[in-house]
Formats: structure tokens, C-alpha cells, sequence
């Protein structure tokens, strides 16, 4: 019996998933993404810091963005040895020079080569870095040790308050000057190629 028709037949991939499943799992994947990341940059602006520097500028670019509330007076530039537009998620495996050149979607940040002392230039300003050991400031980074360079302090951030730093026994710490002392808090193990939030 029957009526003869032909079943419906749904394309699948070889690993037997619709394609109409794949393609909705892969959106809410970059919708996940996008919500993540827009997420985190909308909380850091609602409190209006001075500097707000993501370091998400394309391959090649010369200037650091500054998009927190003094805007283009704090625009930052790449000294030689920082290479932006490096895909977040590879960050760790980014020495490859060719890898550093590509033009990738998605969440970038830079790379900043030690044996080329690459750093971030940005103005002075006084709410950023205030002078007085009486007033207060704070410092939020993410940063990623691809590296392991045991045996050398390596900074990853300085201003005219206080340094983040990768101490010789690779523990990450904060040092604050206060006139010609220091105070050193020191924090967690560094470990190489994952991302640790600072602050």
C-alpha cells in the first residue's frame, strides 16, 4: 500500500547532526561570545574609569584606543616590540610572527615581545595616577604569561603609582611606591598560557 510519495529527507552531516542544529548551535555560540565580551566592556564603563585601554586594535595599528571617560587625551601608542590584532583565544601559541599578521574576527589583544621591552606609551593624568599617598586609585587588567622567562621580573603594567609585575619566583604582585618606600602585595602563581584577571 501507500501512496507511493517519498519520504522528506533532512541533509545531515557525516556525524549525523542536521545541518539546521549545526548552524543553530554555532549562533548561539557567537552570540554567547558577543554577549560575553560586550558584557565585560559595558561593566568596566559603567563605572567610568579615566583609561580604558581592551588592546583590540587590528594587526598593525599604532594607537591604543583609550574609550573610558577622557577618551582621546589618554590614547596610548604601541612602542616597538607590541604586535596587536592577536586572536585572544590563541594568545599563548601568537609568537609566530605570521600568526601575529593575520586579520582574524573575533576577540583580540596584543602581544608584547620581551626581548623587544614592547610597552604601551599613554599621557599622565592625575586621576589615573594621583601623587598623593592619601588618595586613593585602582588598577584591572587581564593578562596572559605566554612565556616562562624564570629568573627575571617582568612587568606588565607601570604607572607613576605603582607597578603589576611577574616577580623572579613567577608569583604575580603589586608593588605601590609611596615616596622612596614601596609596598609589594603579592598574588597568585603565574601560569603560563592562561589568562588571569588582576586587580
Amino acid at each position: 500500500g501507500g501512496t507511493g510519495a517519498r519520504p522528506a529527507v533532512r541533509p545531515v552531516l557525516k556525524h549525523g547532526v542536521p545541518h539546521l542544529d549545526a548552524a543553530r548551535g554555532l549562533l548561539l555560540a557567537h552570540r554567547a561570545r558577543h554577549a560575553r565580551d560586550a558584557g565585560y566592556a559595558a561593566l568596566v564603563l559603567r563605572h567610568r574609569p579615566p583609561l580604558y585601554l581592551p588592546l583590540d586594535e587590528r594587526p598593525g595599528a599604532h594607537l591604543a584606543r583609550n574609550r573610558g571617560d577622557l577618551g582621546g587625551r589618554l590614547d596610548g601608542y604601541f612602542a616597538s616590540g607590541v604586535y596587536p590584532g592577536v586572536p585572544r583565544d590563541a594568545a599563548s601559541d601568537a609568537a609566530d610572527d605570521e600568526t601575529v599578521r593575520q586579520t582574524t574576527e573575533g576577540p583580540r589583544c596584543c602581544r608584547f615581545a620581551p626581548d623587544q621591552s614592547g610597552h604601551v606609551v599613554s599621557a599622565y593624568a592625575p586621576r589615573c595616577s594621583p601623587q598623593k599617598p592619601s588618595e586613593p586609585f585602582a588598577i584591572e587588567c587581564w593578562a596572559l604569561l605566554a612565556e616562562g622567562g624564570d629568573g627575571t621580573n617582568r612587568i606588565a603594567l607601570m604607572t607613576g603609582r605603582g607597578a603589576l609585575s611577574v616577580l623572579t619566583t613567577n608569583d604575580w604582585c603589586f608593588t605601590m611606591f609611596c615616596g622612596t618606600a614601596e609596598v609589594s602585595v603579592r598574588g597568585p602563581k603565574a601560569n603560563v598560557g592562561a589568562w588571569v584577571h588582576c586587580s
